[in-house]
């Protein structure tokens, strides 16, 4: 008998054995959904009137599962996983059946935790073709310029991937046994599907709602102490795509709509900061539109794919890609269905509240948890606040050069009742900034922060670590030296003025840069075991009782009186 060319048909194979005809017969229905955001699956469903599946090796939890698709002998790669789950159904009225399903090679990436992990100077890139090797996947990688000095893995592999994905615009999916980590490229050939010929259904929605015309991202390098500042135009982007979408009057409200504080990333530099802007800007444009849509049967589209919609007026005609892609076969035939959305989302409300971390919703605040650095800009309390309470005032250059916070209190050491620890940062100083609740009005200062133009009073140059120093701005220091061979405590001013505690010795050294004067409202005593030198280059003078008994000793003679 010869097959018809149109006939849909699918092939798959368990553990690389073709699943028999007699098995293949019994299927109730195939489906096979792959997602540009979660790892693709399968749902196979079987008649099971005899119960020989239930029990059956073929379908065993971690069966490698590869499905193919088409018609005839024209078949698709579609599939490649694993069984996952198999369900069993025996309801009153009709034939009980059996319902396999699993996920695709991604499904380890996602859900394995391994041990922490740290990358030194390693672009993501390499990173990302380390672990597709490791999970025996072929690497699709595009180069990544930045190489981050430390990084150190955490979560899982896919979170991990995702994380080094996001400021480059990067999509990460698995298809077939291929990891893509890369920009998405644009196709010249898409699948064209027209309403009323190929296209069953379609519905689509274009807003404006969450975009911009100008994402503003910045930064601040702690360690260079410098702000960082770039911006990225939806113009510069996709400008006849937009305007052909929107109208000319929509574009005049997106060129004035203005994002700014975006916070997700880091930035560690002006290019850095563009290529952020750029990404968020370009997931937010192709968050403008979405969509569903059926057709018939078509076994090449994949989640990541692009179609060509025609028949449906300017406005919506036009391509579109294909984040989610679902293929059905059953009694009533072959059929495909297709979402189109934004990175992450399948809905407006996803696209609405997907940045909500990064731009809050119009009626609440913003929330900032952790940690943020900032310079202080005062601490001149007696300028502005009603009680002096050892506080400063701090701006946040990678939020903005002029917004000003709250006087802000400094946590110090033993801070009690007139006691405690009293160091206030300077002004220019960097300090690390924590906020209550994560309300932004209430910062405590935590700490201060060294970088390139304001460098630590001491270095541990050779590892040992064995130097504590406590120095003012003017330059006074108290210096505790903990190494075997000049154990000992310095205090010293401004002018070369010390006192050495020698602890290997137990010598006390006292040095005066002028005068040394002692003084005491009692006696002063003076004892030692052994000797006591007197020595001067001028004249000695000694006196008692109130200057009724002298000694004077010049170069030349004692005169005692």
């Amino acid at each position: 008998m010869t097959e018809s060319f149109y006939a849909p048909r699918f092939e798959i194979l368990m553990s690389g054995v073709t699943l028999a005809a007699d098995l293949t017969e019994q299927v109730v229905s195939l489906t096979v959904e792959t997602d540009l955001d979660l790892a693709g699956t399968f749902a196979l469903v079987l008649r099971n009137g005899d119960n020989r599946l239930l029990d059956s090796a073929l379908l065993d939890i971690g069966k490698s599962v590869e499905i193919h698709l088409g018609y005839g002998h024209d078949l698709h790669p579609a599939f490649l996983g694993e069984v996952a789950s198999v369900e069993p159904s025996f309801p009153q009225d009709g034939p009980p059946t059996i319902r396999v399903t699993g996920y695709d090679k991604s499904f380890k990436l996602r859900r394995n935790q391994p041990k922490p992990t740290t990358y030194s100077f390693t672009t993501p890139s390499v990173i990302a073709a380390k672990i597709a090797v490791q999970n025996g996947l072929i690497p699709v990688i595009d180069p990544t310029p930045d190489l981050p000095e430390a990084l150190t893995q955490t979560d899982s592999d896919f979170v991990l991937l995702k994380s080094l994905a996001a400021p480059h615009a990067f999509d990460v999916f698995v298809e077939w046994d291929r990891l893509h980590f890369q920009f998405p490229r644009p196709q010249f050939s898409a699948q064209v599907l027209e309403w009323g010929r190929n296209l069953s259904s379609f519905s689509a929605r274009i807003s404006a709602a969450g975009l911009a015309g100008l994402q503003v991202v910045r930064g601040y390098n702690q360690e260079l102490a410098q702000s960082i500042y770039a911006a990225a135009l939806a113009m510069d982007i996709s400008a006849d795509n937009l305007v052909e979408r929107l109208g000319s009057s929509a574009m005049d409200l997106l060129t004035s709509l203005v994002r700014e504080g975006f916070r997700e990333h880091k930035v560690t530099n002006p290019l850095n900061a563009l290529e952020v802007a750029k990404s968020v800007l370009i997931d937010l444009l192709e968050g403008m539109y979405e969509g569903q849509g059926s057709c018939v049967g078509l076994p090449e589209l994949v989640a990541g794919r692009y179609v060509e919609i025609r028949g449906v007026g300017k406005r919506f005609s036009g391509t579109y890609r294909a984040r989610k892609v679902t293929h059905r076969i059953d009694s009533g035939g072959f059929h495909t269905d297709f979402s189109i959305s934004q990175r992450g989302q399948t809905s407006l409300l996803g696209l609405l509240r997907k940045h909500a971390v990064q731009v809050p919703a119009p009626d609440r605040a913003g929330k900032f948890y952790g940690v943020k650095v900032g310079v202080v800009d005062s601490n001149n309390e007696l300028a502005g606040a009603a009680v002096p309470l050892g506080r400063v005032k701090v701006k946040f250059p990678d939020l903005s050069d002029s917004v000003e916070s709250t006087w802000a209190p400094c946590a110090q050491p033993a801070a009690g009742d007139g006691s405690g620890f009293y160091w206030l940062p300077e002004e220019g100083d960097q300090v690390l900034v924590a906020f209550r609740d994560g309300d932004f009005s209430q910062p405590y200062v935590i700490g201060s922060l060294w970088n390139v133009q304001k460098k630590p009073p001491a270095a541990n140059l050779d590892g040992r670590n064995t130097k504590r120093v406590i120095k003012t701005p003017a330059g006074h220091a108290i210096t505790f030296d903990d190494s075997p061979e000049s154990r000992s405590v310095t205090i010293e001013d401004t002018r070369g003025g010390s006192v050495v505690l020698d602890s290997l010795t137990g010598k006390v050294t006292v040095h005066a840069a002028g005068d040394l004067e002692i003084t005491a409202t009692g006696a002063v005593l003076m004892s030692a075991k052994t000797n006591i030198t007197l020595s001067a280059k001028g004249e000695i003078h000694l006196e008692a009782a109130a200057g009724a008994t002298k000694v004077a000793m010049t170069a030349t003679s004692v005169d005692v009186t």
